[in-house]
């Protein structure tokens, strides 16, 4: 039982608490009721109570916004419109270096089957040269030159074996 009223005193005490502190909290509303009952009636302009700005002031600010905002939507425009023209500029570059590419693919196939039948041309007379001779030939050409004739195979091994004894015997 000692227990019980340990905690009906403590319930007591808190519900003195807090009709105390509701007392205060009434008498502090009830004061500054009248004192803005008491200003509205002093001036004839209407007090500034924190609300915001003034519908003029916010038309004002929404103005100048939408300015701005037009301001940055026209140089978009017009960086679009560059962008454009750079594109436009890139992609006629880029249909001219390929039409100059595909004329030097012509050009290099042209150079490149004139050097094949130059080659061949050469072949045939160091084929019809007799060994010996063809040989000394090859011994006085630069090795860059000489090489793509060696290609044929009759000339490798007739060639060769003229210039092996042709080594030997200097």
């Amino acid at each position: 039982m000692n227990r019980k009223a340990g905690r009906g005193t403590l319930f007591l005490i808190a519900l003195l608490f807090a009709a105390s502190g509701a007392i205060r909290f009434g008498d502090g509303v009830g004061l500054s009721i009248a004192r803005a009952a008491a200003t509205e009636t002093e001036g004839d302009e209407p007090a500034d109570q924190g609300c915001g700005p003034l519908p003029q002031e916010l038309a004002a600010a929404l103005s100048a916004r939408e300015a701005r905002v037009n301001v940055q939507e026209a140089a978009l425009a017009d960086r679009a419109a560059a962008l454009d023209l750079a594109n436009a500029v890139l992609k006629g570059r880029v249909e001219e270096m390929e039409r100059v590419e595909a004329e030097l693919r012509s050009t290099l196939a042209i150079a490149d089957g004139a050097a094949e039948a130059d080659l061949v041309r050469l072949t045939a007379v160091y084929e019809s040269m007799k060994p010996r001779e063809a040989a000394a030939l090859f011994n006085a050409m630069d090795a860059q030159f000489a090489e793509p004739l060696r290609v044929c195979r009759r000339l490798i091994t007739v060639s060769y074996a003229a210039m092996s004894s042709i080594s030997r015997a200097a």
